[in-house]
């Protein structure tokens, strides 16, 4: 059975609530608890759920030890270390340009002579 949208938004609230509490969560225990158990062993929605939990790298997916075919949802504790690696990209960029700049200006001044 597939989740409604309300359904799947309200299961990944439930998710991200149960990991800020727990640590993490077994995706397939969260639709069992908002819309029934028949939901709970629907490989489908399990892998929806938890691949649009995971997009922002913020959490991390694992296969469950408890239940096979389910997976855990935990926060990704590099998730802050690749943001700021990020920014530094940009900034090594921005400098590169700069340096890049220079080069050119600098061996056009000197062909010049």
């Amino acid at each position: 059975m597939e989740l409604s949208k309300n359904q799947t938004d309200n299961v990944i609230r439930l998710i991200k609530f149960h990991i800020e509490e727990k640590g993490n969560c077994r995706v397939g225990w969260a639709p069992r608890e908002n819309a029934g158990v028949e939901f709970e062993k629907s490989i489908h929605n399990i892998e929806k759920i938890a691949n649009k939990i995971i997009e922002s790298g913020r959490y991390l997916k694992e296969d469950s030890k408890q239940c096979i075919g389910d997976v855990n949802i935990r926060k990704n504790p590099d998730f802050k270390l690749r943001k700021f690696n990020k920014q530094t990209v940009v900034i090594n960029i921005l400098i590169s340009v700069i340096n890049l700049g220079i080069l050119i200006y600098s061996l056009l001044n000197n062909s010049s002579d």
